[in-house]
């Protein structure tokens, strides 16, 4: 959903090219883009009360969960709060996220 919008509404592009591009990316080996399920929403609901998080980062928090390695961000309050939440750093900026994915090589 967040890669659909900024790609929509930040980088004006076309829906035809974010449909692409997102096909795209669920082809990249341990990628994959998730789409929230009914149980997803109503923990998310359960995060956003016990957590400073707004709607849309409840569900990525949420989506998260016990399901990848990482999730990659921009924001730094989500970063914190979901990293001081898990214990570990499962939020990374995006040249964070870039370092790690390079160790790995």
């Amino acid at each position: 959903m967040e890669i659909i919008f900024v790609l929509r509404r930040k980088k004006k592009w076309k829906d035809e090219k974010i449909i692409s591009t997102i096909g795209r990316m669920r082809e990249i080996p341990s990628f994959n883009v998730l789409i929230p399920t009914e149980a997803d929403m109503i923990s998310a609901y359960s995060t956003q009360t016990d957590f400073s998080l707004d709607p849309f980062d409840s569900i990525y928090y949420s989506i998260s969960r016990k399901r990848i390695d990482h999730v990659v961000s921009g924001d730094s309050d989500f970063i914190d709060t979901v990293n001081e939440a898990e214990k570990k750093r499962l939020v990374l900026t995006p040249e964070a996220f870039l370092k790690e994915i390079v160790k790995q090589d």
